[in-house]
């Protein structure tokens, strides 16, 4: 029987011999679904979702939720609103959003109205505070958004080798030291970017694709 996130055994494990295993599978049609939340709010689309410690943030156009593990099968992740907001301070630019450990969530957003329609500001969202600016990356965004074509076309990055964080467009990178919270610009189109493992050692390499 399952009760919240606890499981009772028919059999105690004591007269098994081992190996002790528990294989817990449902019982009902795999099809169905065992449990949902329906986050119906005012219907803004989902930009995307990340894990954040021990939680799951959901980006959408107007806010940022978040949820938690409940161990409940009828609500698995119950959500909840963090921040309300204007297609500004969320992830605009989705694949920007980066998680960076021990800082939270980094991403591209939106310029409030009233400024220039291009362009947009950097954030962070520690999941507990409201996404704040990251005013040493702004002081390149105007450089970075002009080359943004559109929402597809930028995209984030770790690159391990220099402790940074890439922000890659078509045809530059703003480069984000976490350590010294500085940033600078790489002029070089970088069109992918991944860490991938060696496969002749253990180690692993940055692989990344760049453009003509």
């Amino acid at each position: 029987s399952v009760a919240g996130a606890t499981i009772a055994l028919e059999k105690s494990t004591a007269t098994l011999t081992y190996p002790r295993q528990v294989k817990v599978c449902r019982f009902a049609d795999v099809s169905s679904i065992v449990g949902y939340n329906d986050i119906t709010d005012d219907g803004s689309a989902v930009l995307k979702a990340l894990p954040l410690r021990d939680t799951f943030v959901l980006y959408r156009e107007t806010g940022i939720f978040i949820g938690r593990y409940s161990a409940q099968m009828e609500q698995p992740f119950p959500f909840k609103r963090a921040f309300r907001g204007k297609n500004i301070n969320v992830p605009y630019y989705p694949d920007t959003l980066i998680d960076v450990e021990g800082l939270g969530h980094l991403f591209a957003g939106r310029k409030p109205d009233g400024e220039e329609d291009s362009g947009g500001h950097f954030f962070l969202f520690d999941g507990v505070d409201e996404p704040r600016r990251i005013m040493s990356l702004d002081v390149s965004s105007e450089t970075f958004f002009k080359s943004v074509t559109d929402q597809a076309s930028a995209f984030a990055c770790h690159q391990p080798n220099t402790g940074e964080i890439w922000f890659c467009s078509p045809t530059m990178v703003l480069a984000y030291d976490v350590t010294t919270k500085t940033c600078s610009e790489i002029d070089a189109a970088v069109t992918a970017a991944a860490l991938v493992k060696n496969p002749a050692g253990s180690d692993k390499r940055f692989v990344l694709a760049t453009g003509g």
